[in-house]
């Protein structure tokens, strides 16, 4: 069956988000690709790769909570705005970086935490806007929808980011994540303003969010499933090497090892339906966790291309699993 459509008939709201994420999230899948790849190409260091992605981790831990708390007592619509319009400044930065005769690798570590950062912020804000502007019984229709533009930017963004990096150079990537955010402004300055929230609903406090930690804490089956995907994604994924490696099959294959989990997590997406006769999800998850070490253990051990993209999908399939 096809997917169902019908938000986007129904919302001229989410109408103008889906499209203007669907392309501006192709240019920042291009930036999050480029940003590791310089670093290795100014540095050599596979270890200030990796620190990249811990200075993301932290702003993106710290501004989550933040923007969690506060998603449903904020003006949605501002904070979409706000956020969007960091993100392009951010990447305006980036590009004016690249053009620099030395490019900066400090400014890069900021760049990459500021907009990780900022995304994180966003995030709740986006979701509590989707069910303001689309009725719940088409909220089903919408998570599919949201889905599929993510499995589309995270696959083809990524892909396309090495091919241009490798001809053109980091300049002109950058320059492309510059212009796709001019969907996304305009999107968010075009949507109708939320409804805000009502005077009787308790706004956030410090207190409020420790409840919500001492609540994941007693949930052991949530925080088990958290700490599981956690420790395979932080410890486990091999992305702060992905430059590394690509260098020994060409520049312009470092896109592909971030597009292939996102290719195996489509597929695993779209034969999922054998995942509701499943009762014992807590096994399900181990055992799809340890095969995702397995098919990184053997990407690992892979000294063809093709082969190292296939285990990365299958890797990436398994991790879906998990989540499902």
């Amino acid at each position: 069956m096809l997917i169902d459509i019908s938000p986007l008939r129904f919302s001229r709201d989410y109408r103008l988000l889906f499209f203007g994420q669907l392309i501006s999230a192709f240019g920042t899948a291009m930036s999050f690709v480029v940003v590791p790849m310089q670093v290795y190409q100014l540095t050599g260091s596979t270890l200030l790769v990796g620190l990249v992605s811990a200075a993301e981790f932290v702003l993106i831990l710290l501004l989550a909570f933040v923007g969690g708390a506060y998603a449903d007592f904020i003006d949605k619509r501002r904070m979409l705005r706000l956020t969007e319009i960091g993100q392009t400044l951010v990447t305006a930065i980036l590009l004016f970086n690249a053009m620099l005769p030395r490019p900066q690798v400090w400014l890069l570590f900021v760049c990459a935490s500021l907009h990780a950062g900022l995304a994180a912020l966003q995030r709740p804000s986006f979701e509590a806007m989707m069910q303001k502007i689309v009725p719940p019984e088409l909220m089903s229709s919408v998570s599919a929808l949201n889905s599929l533009r993510w499995n589309v930017t995270t696959i083809l963004g990524p892909a396309f980011a090495g091919i241009i990096l490798a001809k053109f150079g980091a300049s002109v990537a950058y320059s492309i994540d510059l212009v796709t955010f001019v969907a996304s402004l305009t999107a968010v300055f075009l949507i109708s303003a939320a409804p805000k929230a009502t005077q009787t609903e308790e706004r956030p406090t410090l207190k409020s969010v420790a409840e919500g930690l001492h609540y994941a804490w007693r949930r052991k089956e949530i925080l088990g499933t958290y700490l599981i995907d956690m420790n395979a994604m932080f410890f486990g994924m091999p992305t702060a090497l992905f430059p590394a490696i690509a260098a020994g099959f060409g520049a312009g294959t470092v896109g592909f090892f971030y597009s292939a989990p996102a290719v195996g997590a489509l597929l695993a997406t779209l034969t999922s339906g054998w995942a509701k006769k499943v009762h014992r999800h807590g096994l399900c998850v181990s055992v799809a966790a340890a095969l995702w070490g397995v098919a990184m253990i053997l990407f690992g051990f892979a000294n063809n291309l093709y082969l190292a993209l296939f285990f990365l999908a299958l890797a990436g399939g398994f991790d879906m699993i998990s989540g499902v």
